[in-house]
């Protein structure tokens, strides 16, 4: 299939960069920069959509199948353990996926927009990355997960392992004109992913990274090489995060307290929480496998907002 490649972005398609832009760059969903773009990319839409004289025809797939998740959600309000999570959490949901419905909307009119996203979220965040680290240091991470003021680790860990994966795709694609620039960008998302002192960061971009290597072999010799380098890779990286003495005291000791508590040692109490989530949710999915709790009501299950 022959991309087309679109000089002129209309109004809808920037209204799909604010918001696209909004997301990578705040640091909650519920700023007033992504509630103005949310609202601002459902204006424009609706406006393109009475205007448009023939809408193009679009597969229903997502929109069948999300809708029928949407409406099971909504459903859950009549056997829930609180009607006041599961509405509050449905009109979430509903916002989400008109989100979601438009930008693919706009997809279908353009293809190549997909890119056009992608570099929206690797430069945003980059500028996330700034305006946490300029506000609180380089070293905010080392001491605290986040609170009040400054935001959670694990956002700008997610945000900044997502646009490592995103801007090897479009390198390794083609899909820039300016490689060296991207390069740049890449290595300040790595820089600015390792300062989160987060493993999450190890997780999201290691196991892309090995999945691409895996499925960049077209034979079964091939296949066994990848999966064997990527090994030697995995224990590479875990003997430098750990012998290091500055990724040590960064990660390291993370990793370590992690490993202890999946084996039954004594470990953080970010690790143990997450072990009693899973042991707690298996035991509530014994009371109710078909329909749960509701929408959202780990919240009430667990006595907390």
């Amino acid at each position: 299939m022959k991309i087309r490649i679109k000089k002129n972005i209309d109004i809808l398609e920037l209204a799909g960069i604010l918001y696209t832009f909004s997301i990578a760059f705040s640091t909650s969903t519920g700023t007033a920069l992504v509630r103005f773009s949310r609202l601002f990319l459902l204006g424009v839409a609706f406006l393109t959509i009475i205007s448009s004289k023939k809408i193009k025809k679009m597969p229903i797939n997502y929109f069948l199948w999300s809708g029928i998740f949407l409406f099971f959600s909504g459903l859950s309000w009549f056997w829930s353990s609180s009607r006041e999570l599961v509405f509050s959490s449905i009109l979430t949901q509903l916002y989400i996926f008109v989100a979601n419905w438009i930008i693919l909307f706009i997809l279908y009119r353009r293809v190549d927009y997909i890119f056009t996203l992608i570099k929206t979220i690797i430069w945003s965040s980059i500028l996330h990355g700034l305006r946490i680290y300029l506000e609180y240091g380089f070293t905010a991470y080392l001491l605290t997960r986040g609170g009040k003021e400054l935001a959670n680790a694990n956002i700008l860990a997610f945000v900044t392992s997502c646009s490592i994966i995103l801007t090897t795709i479009i390198i390794t694609l083609n899909k820039t004109n300016f490689k060296k620039l991207y390069y740049v960008a890449g290595t300040i998302n790595v820089i600015f992913a390792l300062l989160t002192a987060s493993k999450k960061v190890f997780i999201y971009v290691g196991i892309f990274m090995a999945v691409y290597f895996i499925l960049k072999a077209n034979n079964s010799l091939r296949l066994i090489r990848n999966l064997f380098i990527i090994f030697i890779a995995g224990i590479c990286t875990f003997v430098i995060i750990m012998k290091v003495d500055f990724l040590y005291d960064l990660v390291g000791y993370r990793v370590e307290t992690m490993i202890l508590g999946f084996s039954g040692g004594k470990t953080d109490s970010s690790t143990s929480f997450r072990l009693n989530l899973i042991k707690w949710g298996m035991e509530w999915f014994k009371e109710k496998p078909i329909f749960g709790y509701g929408l959202n009501c780990y919240k009430y299950l667990l006595g907390t907002t």
